[in-house]
């Protein structure tokens, strides 16, 4: 009798350590990450161009698709996206677009100046000093663009560079 219990004891501890071991392997993979379990337009305070800090809310009109693109002053994805982006802003001038980076300004500012970001009025800057935005989407790889709908809900997202055909399609597409 008593090797008995014995038994169903250590079966029950294998059993206990492998639902464990599942669970952890299981959750730490698949688990989502904070952007989507928080599927609202996040709310962070940011740093304009001008040094004037801002809510990354305050300066987006509800009614209109938003897309967030993280990026690198000095990396040459982030650089071939905004030149794209621009080169096709006529096709977004519905889009209002936020640009965030954790770099500090001096390096962004050239970035800023050499694509011209601020000519257009429905692009904003902002920095992210603590790189809490950043830390909200999880990134991984430069670019990281985020789309919210008009709603401000997320909706999608690239971790590298997208054509501008392609992201006009996952603003506007039919999932709309």
């Amino acid at each position: 009798m008593e090797s008995q219990n014995i038994t169903s004891v250590s079966h029950f501890f294998y059993r206990l350590v492998f639902f464990a071991f599942f669970q952890m392997i299981f959750w730490n993979g698949y688990s989502q990450p904070l952007f989507r379990k928080l599927p609202e337009f996040p709310s962070f305070r940011l740093i304009s161009s001008v040094g004037a800090p801002f809510s990354s809310t305050e300066i987006l009109k509800k009614g209109k698709p938003s897309v967030i693109i993280y990026f690198s002053p000095t990396c040459h994805h982030c650089q071939k996206q905004t030149e794209d982006l621009t080169a096709n802003m006529k096709s977004f001038k519905d889009v209002q677009f936020l640009f965030v980076t954790s770099y500090p300004f001096e390096d962004s500012k050239s970035f800023l100046n050499e694509y011209a970001i601020e000519k257009f009025t429905n692009i904003k800057f902002g920095y992210d000093s603590t790189f809490s935005m950043g830390s909200f989407f999880e990134l991984k790889t430069l670019p990281g663009i985020f789309i919210y709908d008009k709603a401000g809900m997320y909706k999608n997202h690239f971790e590298t560079n997208v054509k501008p055909e392609k992201l006009y399609t996952a603003i506007f597409g039919l999932n709309e």
